[in-house]
């Protein structure tokens, strides 16, 4: 879901920050997942491997009309990495249910 929406934003047709709302549900399925899991006790994803995903929404959802350098803006260019970063991160890190000491999951043909 998370590399969908994040997809759907790095493709429109029309430019807008108004865009960036269609992670809100994504977020907010990933924190609800990520306290659960906190307040179950029960450890499913290493604390680097979540930092792949909190980093990015904490700078999208954050203005960046500050980030100027040599009075050029460089807040949509750092909204661009965040998004490719989180696209890239909900392919390769999987967010699984099971304990962190369990064998991966292997498909045989």
């Amino acid at each position: 879901m998370i590399a969908f929406a994040t997809w759907v934003i790095l493709s429109p047709r029309w430019d807008g920050s108004y865009t960036v709302t269609h992670l809100y549900v994504p977020w907010v399925l990933l924190a609800f997942w990520a306290v659960s899991g906190f307040l179950s006790g029960k450890k499913t994803l290493r604390d680097r491997a979540m930092l792949w995903y909190l980093a990015p929404f904490a700078i999208l959802f954050t203005p960046q009309s500050y980030l100027i350098v040599s009075n050029r803006p460089w807040g949509g260019q750092v909204k661009a990495i965040a998004l490719l970063v989180l696209l890239i991160s909900s392919i390769c890190i999987p967010l699984e249910e099971g304990p962190l000491d369990a064998p991966p999951c292997v498909v045989s043909a």
